[in-house]
């Protein structure tokens, strides 16, 4: 990489230091506005981390002259794009194994009749509890978010620091991914 037109690595690393709150704020916000949960299945905080990482590696090059903040979001809208190609790969992939993810009822349909019995997801919800049975940070997570406890009580609730949360968070996603490959069977909710 040229470094008479790019950053080098040492003046990457200090412009993101430069960073302030209200930088990172509006560039997390424009992730928001992307779509980066819904299009991707990542939090705002998973892509600045990804476009940091990328940056500091020098993977995507910085052109000297370009604003901190244009580089982040440009990059992170890239990013967002390339994950979301991924991420619909993924449940188009899964929904041919025949694992049905979206609409498991028709419009004509009640939604409840569909889902099956309480008895079923209060079984899968076991199931997922007791992975993480050894897990005190992950029990204490899932214990919050399934009553529904927002994230910045469960921060103090469990004790968290945001990087805690967000590993945390990963860790919980990762191990039921892998244990749970096919995803939880609601075809067979009804039976």
């Amino acid at each position: 990489m040229d470094n008479q037109t790019h950053y080098s690595e040492i003046e990457i690393e200090e412009l993101i230091e430069r960073l302030t709150d209200a930088q990172i704020g509006k560039i997390l916000h424009v992730y928001r506005n992307k779509g980066c949960l819904e299009r991707a299945g990542l939090t705002d905080q998973d892509v600045f981390q990804n476009v940091v990482v990328q940056a500091l590696s020098t993977e995507r090059p910085w052109g000297k002259g370009l604003p901190v903040e244009a580089y982040m979001i440009v990059s992170g809208k890239s990013y967002i794009s390339n994950e979301a190609e991924k991420y619909a790969r993924n449940i188009c992939e899964s929904q041919s194994d025949g694992v049905q993810i979206e609409s498991f009822a028709s419009e004509d349909e009640d939604y409840t009749d569909n889902v099956g019995s309480e008895s079923f997801i209060q079984a899968w919800v076991e199931k997922i509890l007791h992975l993480f049975a050894d897990d005190k940070d992950a029990s204490c997570f899932l214990e919050k978010k399934l009553a529904q406890i927002k994230r910045a009580q469960i921060l103090i609730l469990c004790e968290f620091t945001d990087q805690v949360y967000r590993n945390v968070e990963k860790r919980i996603k990762d191990k039921t991914r892998k244990r749970f490959p096919a995803g939880i069977p609601f075809s067979e909710a009804g039976s």
